[in-house]
């Protein structure tokens, strides 16, 4: 933790300037006992920070209360891979992509992940689990794909929206595509004031949105799981358009099988029984 703490010091040294630098971090974790900042001021032309997934992966924990990272406007892009992250992240007038990260338990007042002040965000393959507020998107722009909120809790501040709170999207707004899905989060589980929100397919199997004729559902707010569950009897064995953008599903469960509800794939008529 210490070594990471004193890379991020020296990010505006003369000997990094202009450079893409990659800070792989092994496996293990690392409880930090500062904010890790980043700022105009680095020189450096990109920085990543990479974990390692082997060994039980790379664990970053923030020190109690504070913040665990944050960028501020004119701060190089950021990147994330491969992390566990207990504490809040904040990108603020700054690029981040975060890649196959978890963000997990973040419980003090404050988001697990915000973008703000004109900050964008690209999230592939994260996860989102057990936090008071997931994401939080105010005066900023954000596309997750193959994204997963599962069990997060109403935010302290009061605001609503346990897994994504939109304040206010700027330019293509918030944008969830990919099999992005919503569990067992408090409800409201979105909530949108202002701006573009928006759900793309492909959803997982077993799932659809309203978009009649179409691939993609403007929303104003998620209360409940989402996409949608396809209905008992339903088949949801397709991630196609049609099978997708409607409660019709796949279709009807096909004889000899059974479609409980939110169905990726018909189960065998169980023994006895008569489907």
């Amino acid at each position: 933790a210490e070594d990471l703490e004193d890379w991020f010091k020296t990010l505006s040294e003369e000997q990094y300037r202009g450079q893409a630098l990659l800070i792989r971090v092994p496996a293990g974790e690392y409880s930090l006992t500062t904010m890790l900042s980043l700022d105009q001021l680095a020189g450096v032309a990109s920085l990543s920070i990479l974990g390692d997934p082997s060994g039980g992966g790379t664990t970053l924990v923030a020190a109690p209360g504070s913040t665990l990272l944050a960028t501020s406007p004119g701060a190089p892009p950021l990147k994330l891979s491969g992390l566990t992250l207990h504490g809040p992240v904040h990108i603020s007038g700054s690029h981040a992509e975060v890649n196959s990260c978890a963000f997990e338990g973040a419980a003090h007042a404050g988001y697990a992940l915000a973008v703000t002040d004109g900050g964008t965000l690209a999230a592939f393959g994260a996860e989102f689990a057990g936090n008071r507020g997931a994401v939080l998107v105010d005066d900023a722009e954000a596309d997750l794909a193959h994204c997963r909120f599962v069990d997060n809790q109403a935010p302290a501040d009061g605001g609503g929206g346990s897994a994504i709170r939109v304040v206010s999207a700027r330019g293509d707004g918030v944008l969830l595509r990919d099999e992005t899905v919503f569990l067992g989060n408090a409800d409201p589980c979105v909530v949108k004031q202002s701006g573009l929100l928006r759900y793309k397919l492909p959803a997982p199997k077993g799932r659809w949105i309203f978009a009649p004729g179409g691939d993609e559902e403007e929303l104003t707010g998620v209360a409940g799981d989402f996409p949608n569950a396809c209905a008992p009897g339903v088949s949801g064995a397709s991630d196609t358009t049609e099978a997708q953008n409607g409660p019709q599903c796949f279709g009807l469960c096909p004889e000899r099988f059974m479609c409980p509800g939110a169905t990726a794939e018909p189960e065998p008529c169980s023994a006895g029984g008569y489907c």
